[in-house]
């Protein structure tokens, strides 16, 4: 079965990825590494 703490952990994980993702890419656009 689907469980919630299981969606919760899904939705932290994607945050997580996509706030880093972004993170970097503006690092990148800043400081030309």
């Amino acid at each position: 079965m689907f469980s919630p703490s299981l969606f919760s952990l899904y939705l932290f994980l994607s945050l997580s990825l996509s706030l880093s993702y972004h993170y970097l890419h503006y690092s990148h656009k800043v400081l030309p590494i």
